[in-house]
């Protein structure tokens, strides 16, 4: 008799995982910060036309984000002249500012749809994939059921995927559209394929998600390549 074959799960997020996109979500988030505050006055189709400072903040407080509506704070901080952003500073941002993020989140995938239809092959571009998971990733394929649970949109996921070379069932993308609470997608995920929680692996570059699934009881692992928040380090 042949022996049980074990389902293995292998559980990526995205941004900061498998893709570095902070160019990318630097300028949606901008001109969606334009429309949503100034009328879009200000709206630019052109990384090098954000001010080197603001870009500067932008990557240095990136970390904190986890829904795209999040980008908004990074953005009013800015506005506002906050000079440094802790995780209990950031925190009281995301109160004081909780009713406009809803709407905020709509502007911006609104605004990253007009970017990808004025110049797919530019926006495309702002975009680079970690050489260290696309070396292994037919590897990896081979070994695991390949997941992505991610807060970007699954439009955005299957066209990097697809312009890096990196084969994955699109019904395992798990996007935007499927909500915020990665504990629920990942539970649902596990429900669906039967696996056994120790054949299951989640790869997050932000410890906040990270902890937010961790009484799923899987195992998990923090991708120091990426551009999340580490212990002692606001």
């Amino acid at each position: 008799l042949r022996g049980k074959i074990v389902k293995k799960l292998l559980i990526f997020d995205f941004d900061g995982v498998i893709v570095n996109s902070i160019d990318e979500c630097l300028l949606t988030s901008y001109n969606a910060f334009q429309k949503f505050e100034n009328n879009g006055v200000s709206l630019t189709d052109d990384l090098s036309d954000i001010e080197p400072e603001y870009h500067k903040y932008f990557n240095l407080y990136r970390k904190f984000v986890r829904p795209a509506a999040e980008y908004y704070l990074l953005h009013r901080a800015y506005i506002d002249n906050i000079e440094i952003i802790d995780s209990k500073s950031y925190h009281e941002l995301l109160i004081l500012h909780k009713d406009k993020l809803p709407h905020y989140q709509k502007e911006f995938f609104n605004e990253r749809n007009r970017l990808r239809l004025v110049n797919k092959n530019k926006w495309l571009r702002l975009h680079s994939v970690y050489d260290n998971l696309a070396e292994c990733w037919n590897i990896l394929s081979r070994i695991f059921d390949i997941y992505i649970v991610s807060n970007k949109d699954k439009v955005s996921i299957v066209l990097l995927m697809n312009y890096f070379n990196l084969p994955i069932n699109e019904d395992h993308i798990f996007g935007a559209e499927n909500g915020n609470d990665k504990s629920i997608i990942i539970a649902n995920i596990i429900g669906s394929t039967l696996a056994e929680l120790e054949n299951v692996y989640f790869i997050d570059d932000n410890l906040d998600n990270l902890k937010s699934v961790k009484d799923l009881n899987i195992k998990l692992y923090h991708a120091m390549w990426g551009y999340g928040n580490t212990e002692g380090n606001d």
